[in-house]
């Protein structure tokens, strides 16, 4: 699981950080070779995922239906952070849903998607961000963890 987890996350900075997804998931890309077809942003990002998750020793064995399960919930996360585009994150799972949802959260500065957040300590990340950029403490109050919420307060005094 730890291995399937790394090799999901190290994959989604990949793709993230290469620019697999555009600004506008419905954007077609200008394609100066007239010889090869136009595929949109999301396609490209499937396509880039499967040559790395087939190139991936820990995936061996694993199902085509895996593979595609595994790279739309990244290229969904991936153009859900690039957009702010909280329908994307929906697509997602896991931690990419999480992590697309934190992110898009904090973008925007709209705390209750922090609320579709599943992990707990994701949950307070969000809203320790989103209070430390607003400078907004009622958010810290929202912060389940003692610990965490100390941090949060201290935040927003810096």
């Amino acid at each position: 699981m730890k291995k399937t987890f790394g090799s999901i996350i190290l994959l989604s900075l990949i793709i993230v950080l290469s620019g697999c997804s555009s600004n506008n998931s419905s954007e077609q890309a200008v394609d100066n070779n007239p010889g090869r077809s136009i595929k949109s942003s999301k396609e490209d990002c499937v396509d880039g995922c499967k040559t790395l998750w087939k190139s991936n020793q820990s995936n061996v064995g694993k199902s085509d239906d895996d593979m595609m399960k595994d790279c739309n919930s990244l290229c969904d996360a991936g153009q859900g952070m690039q957009n702010n585009d909280v329908d994307s994150c929906a697509k997602s799972e896991g931690i990419l849903r999480d992590t697309c949802y934190g992110d898009v959260a904090k973008n925007t500065n709209n705390p209750a998607l922090c609320e579709k957040i599943i992990s707990k300590l994701f949950i307070s990340s969000c809203y320790i961000d989103i209070a430390e950029k607003t400078k907004d403490k009622t958010l810290c109050d929202k912060v389940t963890d003692k610990i965490m919420k100390e941090i949060c307060l201290e935040k927003i005094i810096k």
